[in-house]
């Protein structure tokens, strides 16, 4: 679980910049039953952001662009692990996340950057 100061944590991205998750985001991210899961996994959406193997462009939002790191062991239950790519979802004017969620196959949107 973050630690949120001043209604807000905040997470350096792969180029060094940081990122802000504020709580309310945080709360509805992990309140929604489907991904109620995500609350063990802060540590995953942090490397995702700093360590990422793919930036995918929105085909809807240019200043949305989705942080995406492929894990073959994330934990979804207390027993069930799966392999997911975990899609953090960023607001790139103004540094926000915006949501998060997993997802078994890597989505049609136009890759930006693909880790080498």
């Amino acid at each position: 679980m973050p630690i949120f100061k001043g209604g807000a944590v905040v997470i350096k991205g792969h180029d060094g910049k940081p990122f802000e998750l504020t709580e309310q985001t945080w709360r509805h991210i992990v309140q929604d039953n489907s991904r109620k899961y995500l609350e063990a996994h802060f540590d995953k959406i942090a490397e995702t952001l700093q360590h990422p193997d793919f930036i995918l462009k929105s085909p809807k939002e240019n200043s949305v662009k989705a942080f995406v790191k492929f894990f073959d062991d994330f934990y979804i239950l207390n027993t069930v692990t799966a392999r997911v790519y975990l899609y953090v979802l960023v607001n790139v004017n103004n540094r926000r996340i915006r949501t998060v969620y997993t997802n078994p196959v890597l989505k049609g949107w136009e890759q930006e950057w693909k880790k080498k």
